[in-house]
């Protein structure tokens, strides 16, 4: 009588796929929360610099600062 040791070579095969199967998940998932941290235009796209005057621009276009701060900041600028 021949005697086997374990279930074969189809139970190793399952167990190593249920032993990766949570590595590949984990993976995944690390994945995920690495490119939802990055923003979605940076990498490899060079963007153009933006000068002091549009920067003011666009913090007067968002409402934080006031007309008048506006114009201090662009006669600041226009000293330089």
């Amino acid at each position: 009588m021949m005697g086997s040791y374990g279930m074969g070579w189809g139970a190793g095969l399952l167990g190593i796929l249920y032993m990766l199967l949570p590595l590949l998940l984990l993976g995944l998932i690390i994945y995920w929360a690495i490119r939802s941290a990055i923003p979605a235009g940076s990498g490899s796209q060079h963007q153009k610099a933006k000068t002091s005057g549009e920067i003011a621009e666009e913090r007067y276009a968002r409402g934080e600062i006031s007309a008048e701060e506006l114009q201090t900041i662009r006669q600041n600028l226009d000293k330089r």
